[in-house]
């Protein structure tokens, strides 16, 4: 009897160890196949875009890239959607927002006459190689508004502004297109509005405000969507007074915008409409891009 119940235990012992060892040796299989998995380069490039520009006139774009791990002489080449090759590799890469690494893409619209155009989905192919491979990877640079006029006046001269506005969360965000705009005329311009097309349920302009101000530094800090009510009213920028810049002087105009969490990435031109001589004239504003980075780039 007791010889009996001495065999059934090691019986039991022996099935139970070789189940635990087969459990293991599965989960190591399954973590080994997550961790694969989780080692995959990592894009951030999907964006909505409004471009006010001249026809054929040349956009630069930033495609963010976290590899799993970045290997010696290792080279990037970027397709663009018009078949434009554009490489980076050694020095030229360089870590940006959260570790990940900026490549700039130049967005060229070719053979566009004068008006609106939309581009939904537009691809750009890279290719990572190594000394011993070569990946290759399509990457969606999001949709696009571009507007194009002939009737593009640069009376006003550019001074400053601000080229990217960057978040770590998921919230709705107030994103502040900055720029600073010389008046190089002997006559008084009025900035009435700064235009632009897009989904309105994902952008909402809160107000645009008008500051002199001796650089982008020195603007009032509003970092939040109920803080824009506190402007003053006399710095408010409308379609009657507009924002006033004298003869030979500088003013910063401020839009404030509010971001949907659906927007990940968001590049912005807009149009600036002004007055000179009760004339209306219209002029590209500076490229200013929004991206949302909630993950750090591990390696």
């Amino acid at each position: 009897m007791i010889e009996k119940l001495r065999e059934n235990f090691y019986l039991i012992l022996v099935s139970f160890v070789a189940f635990v060892l087969f459990f293991s040796v599965s989960l190591g299989i399954y973590v080994d196949k997550i961790s694969k998995n989780d080692l995959q380069d990592k894009f951030i490039s999907e964006r909505v875009a409004y471009v006010y520009a001249s026809p054929n006139e040349s956009i630069e774009a930033t495609i963010f890239w976290c590899p799993p791990s970045l290997e010696k002489n290792v080279s990037i080449t970027i397709s663009t959607p018009l078949g434009l090759l554009v490489q980076y590799k050694g020095e030229k890469l360089q870590r940006s927002f959260r570790g990940y690494f900026s490549m700039i893409v130049p967005v060229k619209f070719l053979s566009l006459d004068f008006g609106s155009y939309e581009f939904e989905n537009l691809n750009s192919y890279i290719y990572v190689t190594t000394p011993t491979k070569t990946k290759k990877f399509t990457l969606s640079l999001g949709n696009w508004t571009i507007e194009t006029s002939k009737e593009i006046a640069l009376k006003l001269i550019i001074t400053e502004s601000n080229r990217y506005a960057i978040t770590f969360v998921n919230d709705s965000k107030l994103v502040k297109y900055e720029i600073g705009l010389f008046n190089p005329t002997n006559d008084t311009i009025y900035v009435i509005n700064f235009s632009y097309v897009l989904y309105p349920q994902t952008l909402e302009t809160l107000a645009i405000a008008c500051y002199n101000a001796t650089s982008i530094l020195d603007l009032p800090k509003i970092e939040k969507v109920e803080d824009v009510s506190k402007i003053p009213k006399e710095s408010l920028v409308s379609s009657t007074t507009g924002c006033q810049i004298p003869p030979r002087e500088k003013r910063y105009i401020v839009m404030y915008i509010k971001v949907d969490p659906t927007v990940k990435m968001l590049l912005l031109r807009p149009k600036i409409v002004y007055k000179l001589n009760n004339n209306t004239f219209f002029m590209p504003g500076a490229t200013m891009e929004f991206v949302r980075i909630t993950e750090r780039c591990a390696d």
